[in-house]
This record gives structure tokens, C-alpha cells and sequence, in this order.
């Protein structure tokens, strides 16, 4: 078995890879892997961009910032904060776990 780790990073639009239902399941499975007080830093493609992005794959799921902190809320997380302005394409999210 692994050791907990302080940090988790993710980079690549994963969440969006893996749609509601596994990235619900995804973000659950990232939590106990945590030590208390450690962070989740991942990115997601962000729908409030999507109509005006020159890059809109329709075969990934894009989120809306508040969708993706009640995601984090429900696995149990106990602080989230989106980061990026509003137009950009790309969000990142920083979730806690206390």
C-alpha cells in the first residue's frame, strides 16, 4: 500500500475525460488517498467557454464551476475553490481535505 500523500496534482482536462458518473467515482477514490490537511489541484474544461473556444471537443464533458465543487462537496472534500477567469477554457480546482 501506498503512503497518503500530502498533494495530488492532475493535469489534462481528466475530469472532463471521464464524464459525471466516473468523475464523481474518481473524485471519491482521490479523497482517502489524502492525509488530513492535504490537497487535490486538477483542471476540467469549463462549459461557461465553451460556445465562444475555438477548441470544443464535443466528446468530452464540460462543467460548470459550481457543478464541479458540489461534485467535491458530495465525495467528501471540505473546501473547494475554482480558479480562472470565467472566458478561459480551462478551470483549475483546488479542493481540501481536512
Amino acid at each position: 500500500m501506498c503512503p497518503k500523500a500530502g498533494a495530488i496534482l492532475s493535469r489534462g482536462v481528466l475530469l472532463s475525460h471521464y464524464g459525471r458518473a466516473q468523475g464523481q467515482a474518481f473524485l471519491h477514490a482521490v479523497l482517502p488517498a489524502l492525509v488530513p490537511g492535504g490537497f487535490f489541484i486538477f483542471d476540467f474544461l469549463n462549459f461557461d467557454a465553451r460556445e465562444g473556444s475555438l477548441h470544443a471537443p464535443v466528446n468530452k464533458t464540460w462543467f460548470s464551476a459550481g457543478e464541479v465543487c458540489c461534485m467535491l462537496r458530495s465525495a467528501g472534500f471540505s473546501s473547494a475553490m475554482i480558479r480562472g477567469e470565467r472566458e478561459r477554457r480551462v478551470l483549475v480546482a483546488i479542493a481540501e481535505r481536512r
